[in-house]
């Protein structure tokens, strides 16, 4: 706690603690490692269906979810 004239200066102490973080964050090493031309390929998406079987189990929309109304639309959405 530092006195100046009478009056007291309580950031003071909170600068000198966030400089010497600061600080002391500079001198780290980098943890991330340099840019390579070693890269993974991105992943791959999985391959859309067919054709799209929306339109049989549009019959569905707004009902109750029961285990039977998903076997019917798991049902109607099978290819043919």
């Amino acid at each position: 706690m530092h006195m100046t004239n009478g009056r007291h200066r309580p950031g003071l102490p909170a600068a000198a603690l966030a400089l010497t973080l600061a600080l002391a964050a500079c001198q780290s090493p980098p943890t991330d490692r340099p840019l390579t031309s070693e890269v993974p390929e991105p992943p791959g998406f999985a391959a859309p269906p067919e054709s799209c079987q929306a339109a049989a189990v549009r019959f569905g929309v707004g009902l109750r979810a029961s285990p039977q109304l998903m076997d019917e639309m798991r049902q109607r959405a099978r290819p043919a």
